[in-house]
């Protein structure tokens, strides 16, 4: 086959989880056989460029669009386009007219749709609002978020239905992350119960980003560190629960030789730095941005997350598969899908810190549960191996065809 992805930034793995996952989705086509392709908007540094596609094309997004997409899918015979857009501003400007243009040259589209239905109502915290204001940085996003924060949920997800119907519109398939994630997209989107739209609908996970399983001897040797790896972006990861938490663990004698790791940058950077400092934090580290973060969870014994949004995060599948015990709030429908409450991992009530903090002291200080939990972290973490993630793209491919 031959298949093109069209996307904002140039594929490179080395960016945020929509870019990695999109790289990593690509090069299992590659490796397959297929001949995969590459439209997009933002170039990058040809160092960190993917070099296994066959062709690709900077989009010239003031031109002829149509004209553009019409030539380059007639000159490479392209056979499926997969769209892998992420902002409003680039989806309904190229959706459609890559729809129009693919379905006039043959081609089928699958669009991917990477975060939670319904993330852009989340307007954060007011005193991390305050904090944005107050030392001049993002202030555009903190004024929209206040702005947000007086009008009905309703009324959010009335704002940004456009973006889902020109999403499920203009496209042959919509892969979300998670069974869970239809209704809440049928709704935003207000086409209802559609069956026409409904059956667009497909789930379709992320697959594991690295190979290879942590062993027995892997999880014996870890050391007693909880790990939060993350962009550091106070309203969808919403690190701060995770200090104050922290800070409830810190007061714990029994636990005194464990710490925190967060690694990951952001601009929220100088408000957690500022948070830690306040709360008197002594074993929390701020490591900032790891371009590898295998050697994290090698070492990590304990994987802690507190968003209020994610879509399937890498980070949980990738801490699993080095035998981290995941630590979540059940704020986003993929959580279940990923862990095995109880098993692998424990999923808390949201905002319920008190109950998050039990739950993450107990866990650290009972030696066997925890192993016991991560060896089946690990078993967890093999369903989403890349040949497992690759046969439900395949099979939905097929069911495509004329």
């Amino acid at each position: 086959m031959n298949i093109v992805f069209v996307t904002e930034k140039e594929i490179c793995a080395e960016q945020g989880g929509t870019e990695h996952a999109t790289h990593t989705l690509s090069a299992s086509f590659a490796k397959d056989g297929n001949k995969c392709y590459s439209l997009f908007v933002k170039p990058k540094d040809e160092q960190m460029t993917a070099t296994f596609f066959h062709g690709k094309e900077q989009l010239n997004t003031t031109g002829d669009i149509a004209l553009q997409v019409d030539n380059f899918l007639k000159s490479n015979a392209i056979d499926f386009v997969i769209i892998n857009l992420v902002t409003a501003k680039y989806r309904t400007l190229l959706q459609p007219v890559v729809y129009a243009t693919a379905q006039k040259n043959g081609a089928k589209v699958i669009t991917c749709y990477h975060m939670m239905p319904g993330y852009e109502t989340i307007c954060g915290r007011w005193s991390h609002i305050l904090f944005r204001l107050t030392h001049n940085y993002e202030t555009k996003q903190a004024v929209t978020d206040a702005v947000m924060h007086l009008m009905p949920v309703r009324t959010r997800e009335w704002l940004i239905s456009k973006k889902y119907r020109t999403c499920i519109e203009n496209t042959d398939k919509l892969v979300l992350l998670s069974e869970k994630y239809f209704e809440p997209f049928l709704r935003i989107s207000g086409v209802g119960n559609d069956e026409r739209y409904r059956q667009k609908l497909a789930c379709i996970e992320n697959s594991l980003s690295f190979d290879g399983f942590a062993t027995d001897d892997d999880i014996e040797g870890k050391g007693k560190t909880a790990l939060i790896v993350a962009r550091l972006d106070e309203k969808s990861k919403n690190i701060s629960d995770a200090l104050k938490i922290w800070k409830t663990v810190e007061s714990n004698d029994r636990l005194n030789d464990w710490h925190l790791d967060i690694a990951g940058d952001g601009p929220d950077m100088a408000y957690y730095k500022h948070l830690s400092k306040n709360l008197g934090l002594q074993r929390c580290r701020l490591l900032g941005r790891k371009s590898n973060p295998q050697e994290l969870y090698k070492n990590a014994a304990v994987f802690v997350m507190t968003s209020v949004t994610e879509g399937f995060p890498l980070t949980l599948t990738e801490s699993q598969q080095f035998g981290c015990v995941l630590v979540v709030f059940n704020s986003f429908g993929s959580a279940e899908d990923i862990v095995k409450d109880g098993e692998s991992g424990l999923i808390i009530k949201k905002d319920d810190n008190k109950k998050y903090a039990e739950a993450l002291m107990a866990l650290m200080a009972d030696d066997s549960k925890r192993k016991s939990m991560a060896r089946r972290a690990v078993e967890n973490s093999r369903t989403l191996v890349q040949d497992c993630i690759m046969k439900k793209w395949y099979s939905m491919m097929e069911s495509m065809k004329n």
